[in-house]
């Protein structure tokens, strides 16, 4: 039997707004480890972040958008956003805190 090929999850959201965001991101991770990306857990120390930033975005199946405080007034957000839209497979979820 092939193996249950696994969603890779990226959440998007404003650094501001990370202590709002990071419980999501765990418990999302606790049934997908190594499947979602977050920045603040996925980067290391000297990485490209903008590139690696990008890469999971392209690489996702699933494109959480955590629309919070900060993320109408960020352009990276918006960027990120822009990115998830070129594929159209990916799913996109919008979690809003307001």
């Amino acid at each position: 039997m092939p193996a249950e090929l696994k969603a890779k999850i990226f959440i998007s959201y404003c650094r501001h707004d990370a202590d709002l965001v990071k419980p999501i991101s765990e418990l999302v991770e606790l049934g997908n480890r190594d499947t979602v990306f977050f920045d603040a857990s996925s980067l290391q120390p000297g990485d490209d972040w903008c590139e690696k930033i990008e890469t999971a975005i392209h690489e996702s199946t699933i494109f959480v958008l955590c629309w919070c405080c900060g993320s109408r007034a960020s352009e990276f957000v918006a960027h990120e956003m822009n990115l998830a839209l070129q594929k159209k497979e990916r799913v996109l979820i919008l979690y809003s805190t307001s």
